[in-house]
């Protein structure tokens, strides 16, 4: 796979030619010593330290980095970034928006290096080709969908027959559909289930296709201001959403970059939970917008109805619930176990380090 970075983007490194042409530039630019005052020996080139000798600084530590979409619950490794930690620990992180399956195939090719991903990508990978890709961190570890209704639907009972969006099987809307509709004491064979797709469910709101559907920002800020209500919230389920996410044979090779590059996603998580302006920046950045609105519903959502996990450490409950969702339609989710899916020994040298 060709590789997705131009070279020109990464500070050259040992082994190169340019360390060479700026020995020799030095070598043949030095003044020649001249004779010294009277009855002192002529001063030699290395006698007295020059600034110029000074050893040059160490070539930044090289990451590639990629997150999936411009949506608020991506805003951790923006947080991370605009801290400024990663260059004050000698680290050139390099952060890309890349669709998520892109982004995966990548990772596996050796095309990037870390991945800003939730849970169902990594254990689909997994569990279907043999990836081998872990957590190292986690950022957010519940639901962000809830299904939304028309105004006119406030129960079960009222939903029962009715034609709801849906997506395909296994993906976060259908496992957040099939729980929803059970806690209005409803099943699947009680509705009318319509596989339209994420974009397509607020137009079918809007239009009458469809009667309701799990949204999360900016579906649900869209189906508010058309009139449509929440009608189970599912913030408290455990998910294991946003995380960071690397190949298992990969992690000696990234070990001396990664506790760094925990501690700024850390630092840019605590910031954006302590300091409304700065996040808002933040996020600003990352949805590319200035909408007041928006960006005060966004950071007031992933600060207060579900606000990310500075810890750091995944869910082991939010992957069960992963797992979960996925059993219907890979039948390996049945047995697998959790704890395969992340690697906590970075985020424990991180808080052993902590004053």
């Amino acid at each position: 796979m060709k590789s997705l970075w131009p070279r020109t983007l990464w500070p050259l490194t040992g082994g190169g030619l340019l360390p060479w042409a700026l020995l020799l530039a030095v070598a043949c630019t030095a003044p020649v010593a001249g004779p010294g005052p009277a009855g002192q020996p002529a001063s030699s080139p290395g006698s007295e330290p020059r600034a110029s000798q000074a050893a040059p600084p160490a070539p930044l530590s090289r990451l590639r980095v990629s997150y999936g979409a411009t949506v608020g619950v991506h805003v951790p490794i923006i947080a991370a970034q605009r801290t400024g930690e990663f260059e004050q620990a000698g680290l050139a992180v390099e952060v890309q928006r890349i669709a998520t399956n892109t982004s995966i195939t990548a990772l596996l090719t050796g095309d990037l290096d870390l991945v800003q991903v939730s849970a169902p990508a990594l254990v689909s990978a997994d569990l279907q080709g043999g990836a081998d890709l872990v957590f190292i961190a986690g950022a957010l570890d519940r639901m962000i969908l809830s299904l939304y209704a028309a105004p006119n639907i406030r129960s079960g009972e009222d939903l029962r027959g009715k034609v709801v969006g849906t997506d395909r099987p296994g993906t976060p809307v259908a496992f957040a559909t099939n729980l929803a509709l059970a806690r209005l004491g409803l099943t699947l064979s009680d509705v009318q289930l319509l596989p339209i797709g994420t974009d397509g469910f607020v137009p079918g709101l809007q239009a009458g296709q469809i009667q309701a559907a799990a949204l999360t920002l900016p579906n649900s800020s869209a189906a508010l201001r058309s009139g449509f209500v929440p009608l189970v919230e599912l913030y408290d389920v455990p998910y294991q959403n946003i995380g960071i996410i690397a190949r298992r044979a990969d992690l000696e090779r990234l070990a001396p970059a990664l506790l760094p590059f925990l501690r700024a996603y850390r630092k840019g998580l605590e910031r954006f939970a302590q300091d409304e302006a700065w996040g808002k920046e933040a996020l600003a950045s990352l949805l590319d917008t200035t909408d007041p609105a928006v960006l005060q519903e966004t950071y007031d959502f992933f600060t207060k109805q579900t606000p990310f996990t500075p810890s750091l450490r995944v869910s082991r409950e939010g992957l069960q619930g992963v797992l979960d969702s996925l059993k219907d339609t890979l039948p390996a989710a049945q047995t697998a176990r959790p704890e395969q899916f992340y690697d906590h020994r970075f985020v424990d040298q991180l808080d052993a380090q902590r004053p």
